[in-house]
């Protein structure tokens, strides 16, 4: 009695597979009237074992067969539901200049600012530095972000790596310096490399009219104050006082003490001379196209 009581089981499950597909529904149908006309005379010969067997056997050919369709369906829904960055963001009817969720892939998702503003907006922001600020922070601070999302902050170099991995991205920095010069730079291709790669940096493309003093930077890994990525025989994190893309050391630093005039102030050489610093600075990105 148990058994026939599990299958069935599994004929009422049958019966819903053969409701829901026409993939041998027919073959799925005479197992199932077979095996039950056996639960019900208690039988339990040579016929009913193999009308149960082969029950079995076509439900998991239709099950494996519908898998990958319905995976697909389901991660369809779960990331288009969902936005990937604030250009997403913006599709969804967002104008407004804040902070929002996003849920870049392979992560649970975590809030980012929006600038909906600037150059057609749609912009997910990674820094930005408006007042004082101590950004002479550690490695972790800097993987994970730190600051105030409505103020000054640095996103976290992770969070910039998933982002930057869904896509071809595109940076954006905007420049104020203390006596409210502003100038910007814009390079076609942005993306951070992973952990092991030690957050590398690949940028490329530049425009604009800050000059291209970030290039100096490309394919550098990022450093901070404990863990000395760059190539000069100190730490440039420690000395600039800031975790950044150095190479040896900078020709930009976003990260440095704020209001500093000398070579440990924010900078960026092409702009402003060190007795300008920087008063305001903003990274943000979004994905590239070519009407942008």
């Amino acid at each position: 009695m148990t058994k026939c009581r599990m299958d069935q089981n599994v004929m009422l499950f049958a019966l819903f597979i053969k409701l829901i597909t026409a993939s041998d529904s027919e073959q799925i149908g005479n197992h199932v009237i077979n095996i039950n006309s056996c639960c019900s005379d208690q039988r339990t010969d040579v016929k009913c074992n193999v009308d149960n067997e082969r029950l079995f056997s076509n439900l998991s050919e239709i099950l494996n067969g519908h898998q990958r369709e319905l995976k697909e369906i389901f991660r369809a829904l779960n990331t288009e539901s969902k936005p990937r960055d604030c250009q997403d963001i913006q599709h969804l009817g967002n104008e407004i200049t804040g902070v929002y969720m996003i849920y870049p892939e392979g992560t649970m998702g975590f809030q980012v600012r929006c600038d909906m503003d600037t150059a057609g907006g749609g912009w997910t922001v990674l820094q930005k530095r408006i007042s004082y600020s101590d950004f002479s922070q550690d490695w972790y601070d800097y993987q994970i972000g730190f600051g105030n999302l409505s103020g000054n902050f640095w996103l976290g170099n992770q969070q910039i790596h998933k982002i930057t991995g869904q896509g071809w991205y595109e940076l954006r920095v905007d420049l104020e310096s203390m006596y409210s010069i502003i100038a910007y730079a814009q390079y076609n291709v942005f993306s951070v490399g992973d952990v092991n790669s030690g957050y590398k940096l690949t940028v490329d493309g530049y425009s604009g009219n800050a000059g291209d003093s970030l290039s100096y930077h490309n394919s550098q890994k990022f450093s901070t104050k404990d863990k000395d990525n760059d190539k000069s025989t100190g730490n440039c994190a420690v000395i600039h006082m800031g975790g950044w893309w150095y190479n040896a050391c900078d020709q930009v630093n976003l990260n440095g003490k704020y209001g500093a005039t000398d070579e440990t102030g924010p900078e960026w050489t092409l702009f402003r001379p060190k007795d300008d610093p920087l008063k305001v600075t903003e990274m943000k990105i979004r994905r590239w196209t070519s009407n942008t």
